[in-house]
């Protein structure tokens, strides 16, 4: 293992597989954490940020915040690029480092939707986990709609725009929706 020299720290540095898979792995926890225990992560599969208290530790707890935002913009513009690899990598850092904000569960959902070998089952995970923090925004719902067109499953995106709608989605855009949704579940009668 090399150690790469940053000032007066040294850090070991990964291979790039080593760092993708300690990362993923990491981020894969935190995901499946949240479907694992609906009110709390599990312990050991928190973030960062959950280790402080807002108001008794603010300086920890904007730090994390910060990380976090850092590598979401480094995720977007991964995205923008199609980098895929490097917006995973980055999504993931972002929610090592803060798992309460919906757009960094966005940004994993997206690389893992948008790359040339969809991981629709990751995409669905993460789009489902930023929809729980945001029900009413559009944007998510529209990723998480096409996911699940994508795989067939219109039960999960009828109930999803029900959801949504009900939290305060837009009605002019989403009951248009639910209502084709709804009609292609109808099954003809034989004549």
């Amino acid at each position: 293992m090399r150690v790469a020299s940053l000032g007066s720290h040294r850090v070991p540095e990964r291979s790039a597989a080593q760092g993708r898979a300690s990362i993923f792995g990491r981020c894969t926890s935190l995901v499946r954490g949240l479907f694992g225990a609906e009110a709390e992560l599990a312990p050991g599969l928190t973030s960062r940020i959950r280790q402080y208290d807002v108001f008794q530790q603010p300086k920890e707890w904007a730090r994390c915040r910060d990380a976090g935002w850092y590598h979401l913009s480094r995720a977007r513009r991964a995205i923008d690029r199609e980098a895929w690899d490097e917006a995973e990598q980055h999504a993931c850092t972002a929610l090592h480092w803060d798992d309460t904000r919906a757009a960094n569960y966005l940004a994993l959902g997206e690389a893992l939707l948008r790359r040339p070998d969809a991981d629709l089952g990751g995409a669905r995970a993460a789009l489902e986990a930023a929809l729980r923090l945001e029900q009413a925004n559009s944007y998510i719902i529209e990723r998480l709609e096409s996911v699940y067109e994508r795989q067939g499953d219109l039960s999960a995106a009828t109930a999803m725009l029900r959801r949504g709608l009900a939290a305060g989605a837009p009605a002019g855009i989403w009951e248009p929706e639910l209502d084709r949704l709804s009609g292609q579940r109808r099954i003809p009668l034989a004549s």
